[in-house]
């Protein structure tokens, strides 16, 4: 689970989705907006909605997936961004494991993994 600190605040949606940079992968849109204004760890927020499955039991577990997975991955994410993850439709194909590699993928596109030596 992703501490609140951790979490975009809703009154900044308006602003990522308009001036943030989008990347894409065939089943996951990522919008990142950087802030180098305020030095803060970077903030994530993770959307599902109805086009990926119209049972809110389905997309909440696609979404506690996510949050998981960026939870692990949140130490290697450099700082001072606001990520939202977006969920196509067709999501719910995937594995666990698959789910894992597409956003490992989706951030290391979108240069914003630290390189670990």
């Amino acid at each position: 689970m992703l501490p609140r600190f951790r979490r975009v605040p809703k009154f900044l949606f308006p602003t990522i989705l308009k001036f943030g940079q989008v990347w894409q992968t065939q089943f996951l849109s990522l919008r990142v907006w950087p802030d180098p204004i305020k030095p803060s760890p970077a903030k994530f927020s993770v959307v599902a909605g109805t086009k990926v499955s119209n049972k809110a039991v389905e997309r909440n577990l696609w979404k506690r997936r996510a949050r998981a997975i960026l939870t692990k991955l949140s130490p290697q994410i450099k700082d001072n961004h606001y990520c939202l993850l977006f969920f196509k439709k067709g999501i719910t194909t995937l594995s666990y494991k698959q789910l894992s590699q597409m956003v490992r993928q989706l951030f290391i596109k979108a240069n914003l993994l630290i390189e670990q030596q």
